[in-house]
């Protein structure tokens, strides 16, 4: 580039750049990961798409622990989706073995076979928290749900019971006015966490869109309150 740096494309290990002046700047062959989250103690927890979950120490880049579905005794190593909640707790959604939940040095799964479990699917693609501490995830396949850890009880959006237009959810995340907003199939949509309506939106018709963007991968809200949406 202009600066001199060489910048370096590789497959499946992302973007290294080189220049003879920085050292700082490092790729870690650890495989392809879905997801990372930082706990209170700053370490990071990356889940990866076919190895369980890698604790690092962001000063050494360095693992200190490694859990796999071995190690717990759970079903799948595929990490899809990672949060860290408000309580210290971390909570991981996996395709094929549910959600795992880390807490207090115990880990917990939770799945669909669990004795009077509500958990709709085993496909869980993403995890994030409200400000009563509940826990929300977005399913592959089987719509939205929401966990209140203080109670057990579950609460679920879908086609079948709400407007919501797909239940292949791809994106999850809040806007500033307090809505949980939900990437999917056919665009994306929001879902008043006191009330629980929804509320979908779509693109109008445009000439200038040369591609049909309603299968969302990620929608976010930037600093200005728009929305991004990639398809």
């Amino acid at each position: 580039d202009q600066l001199g740096r060489m910048w370096l494309a590789s497959y499946k290990n992302g973007v290294a750049m080189c220049l003879e002046s920085m050292t700082n700047f490092k790729s870690l062959p650890i495989g392809d990961i879905n997801t990372i989250t930082e706990d209170r103690e700053g370490y990071y927890w990356i889940g990866r798409n076919d190895g369980g979950i890698i604790k690092m120490d962001p000063e050494t880049l360095e693992p200190v622990e490694r859990f796999t579905k071995q190690s717990l005794g759970v079903p799948s190593d595929i990490i899809v989706g990672s949060y860290t909640a408000k309580d210290g707790s971390l909570w991981f959604g996996t395709y094929e073995g549910g959600i795992l939940r880390y807490k207090n040095g115990g880990w917990t799964n939770l799945r669909t076979t669990d004795p009077g479990s509500a958990l709709v699917t085993n496909n869980i693609w993403g995890v994030t928290e409200d400000r009563w501490h509940r826990i929300w995830i977005g399913t592959l396949g089987s719509g939205v749900q929401r966990f209140d850890p203080k109670t057990g009880k579950w609460q679920t959006w879908n086609t079948s019971n709400s407007i919501l237009p797909a239940n292949y959810m791809t994106s999850i995340g809040w806007i500033k006015k307090g809505w949980l907003v939900v990437g999917h199939g056919w665009y994306y949509s929001y879902i008043q966490p006191l009330t629980g309506k929804v509320a979908n939106r779509i693109f109008p018709d445009d000439p200038n869109l040369t591609v049909t963007p309603s299968n969302t991968v990620c929608v976010i809200e930037d600093s200005r309150g728009l929305i991004w949406q990639g398809s």
